[in-house]
């Protein structure tokens, strides 16, 4: 059970990084801040959790 959660998120991870870059350009475009902070990796998905 715990390596078929592993494999879904690895599945899902690079949709989980889209979604996140969306929510981080919104709220840089609702702030004024003109470049956000995007999430490329896995790691600064696990330091962002």
């Amino acid at each position: 059970m715990f390596y078929y959660n592993i494999m879904f998120f690895l599945k899902f991870n690079s949709l989980i990084q889209l979604i996140l870059n969306v929510v981080a350009y919104s709220t840089a475009k609702n702030k004024g801040i003109g470049k956000p902070m995007p999430f490329m990796s896995t790691d600064d998905l696990k330091n962002y959790v």
